[in-house]
């Protein structure tokens, strides 16, 4: 049987339909914006104003320099191939000498480099409590190395409860700070920890609402699969997400 040719040349593609779209976009109407926000300034209620910058950079160290948390509320980078973003905590923790309460790393991936940074951050004082998500993916391919290094580096922090380890169905990229002055910073985009020879992209932020609600469900998580080598399928957490 012959292959049917599509015929394009025939179509008719003179489209005059009518999209006459009653949006209610008064030019002159003021736009009211929520309470609270800190992204939004009150002198010009009509303007969304987001202290943000767009930025690019090959290595971790470069990036934190640029990063200054207390210069802009939200940072959009786009990175090299050479880009390690488990470095990048590290580097930006120490370059703005920043203490966290508690830092929480969901990642598809990571190397044994990541654990160890992770490891100075936590024998250095910058972290006072980390818990780590892994996906089953990682845990399953690196059952007998990676998961072992990371329980055997980590394992003097574990055992002061300070570092939890969880496995789930996950493809989420982020991390969550909260620093020792109760500041709430979400760092996610594409990028797992380790290099991937590839240009990513990711965005640091002060974002209240983000992160308090990844924190809970990372709290969910840690509460049932911490410690754990049995993975939280996606099916069921989907379904913690929507409690």
């Amino acid at each position: 049987m012959g292959r049917k040719e599509n015929d394009i040349d025939n179509l008719d593609l003179n489209l005059e339909t009518d999209f006459n779209l009653d949006l209610d976009l008064d030019e002159n109407k003021d736009l009211v914006f929520p309470e609270g926000n800190e992204y939004f300034k009150n002198e010009d209620s009509r303007k969304y104003r987001l202290n943000t910058k767009s930025v690019l950079f090959r290595h971790a160290e470069e990036g934190a320099r640029i990063c200054n948390p207390r210069e802009c509320d939200r940072y959009d980078c786009i990175v090299s191939g050479d880009f390690v973003f488990g470095d990048f905590l590290e580097a930006w923790m120490n370059t703005h000498q920043i203490g966290a309460k508690r830092v929480d790393l969901c990642t598809l991936s990571l190397d044994k480099e990541n654990v160890d940074s992770y490891y100075n951050l936590l024998k250095g004082g910058f972290i006072q409590r980390f818990n780590l998500i892994v996906s089953d993916y990682f845990a399953a391919h690196e059952r007998n190395a990676l998961m072992k290094y990371i329980d055997e580096r980590l394992s003097e922090y574990i055992d002061k409860d300070m570092v939890t380890v969880s496995v789930v169905g996950s493809h989420c990229k982020y991390k969550t700070i909260e620093t020792l002055g109760g500041k709430p910073f979400v760092i996610w985009g594409s990028a797992n920890e380790r290099s991937s020879a590839n240009i990513e992209m990711f965005t640091l932020e002060k974002n209240f609402q983000l992160f308090s609600k990844l924190n809970e469900l990372d709290d969910r998580i840690i509460a049932n699969f911490a410690k754990s080598s049995k993975a939280l399928r996606a099916s069921r957490l989907w379904n913690e997400l929507n409690k």
